[in-house]
């Protein structure tokens, strides 16, 4: 073999080798990223919750103002485009839910209080495990060489629900 063609075949090898290694470190931001997302579904799950809790607590409430808070709150959880929105969006529920707990004093309505306060309590346990993930995430980005790789391809890091 004369020398142009060993020159040939090595600078494909090496341009396969780094597109193979490049594809394997895409593969793992994803990989990473996707963890991240599944550890929010609890957050996610006690959110529909919410949502039903906020529904029961409307038949139950007489104040047209608080009802229609409540309905508004509701249907902002449902139309939450991410993850983040719905977590800022819980702040104004928990105020709105207290408020009609302390103006309401009955069995169904302590019943789903103590729901709410049941998954209020995962929530805020869940929230813990996300943002730890998306440290990690936002972490792996930072790495060589995978901060080579998110800056080429425009991956973005995930912010907590703190907002680091």
């Amino acid at each position: 073999m004369d020398l142009p063609a060993v020159i040939v075949i090595l600078i494909i090898a090496i341009l396969l080798f780094v597109s193979i290694y490049s594809i394997t470190l895409y593969n793992r931001i994803i990989l990473s990223q996707n963890n991240t997302f599944k550890k929010f579904k609890p957050i996610d799950t006690s959110i529909k919750k919410y949502i039903s809790i906020i529904k029961e607590l409307n038949s139950v409430v007489k104040d047209p103002n608080l009802s229609e808070e409540l309905s508004i709150l509701s249907e902002k959880l449902l139309k939450a485009d991410n993850n983040n929105k719905r977590i800022l969006l819980l702040k104004d529920v928990d105020y709105t839910l207290n408020r009609a707990f302390e103006q309401y004093n009955n069995g169904k309505i302590d019943k789903l209080k103590e729901e709410y306060n049941k998954y209020n309590n995962k929530i805020e346990y869940a929230e813990g495990i996300y943002n730890e993930k998306v440290k990690e995430y936002n972490n792996l980005l930072r790495e060589f060489p995978y901060s080579i790789v998110s800056k080429i391809l425009s991956i973005e890091k995930i912010n907590t629900i703190d907002g680091d």
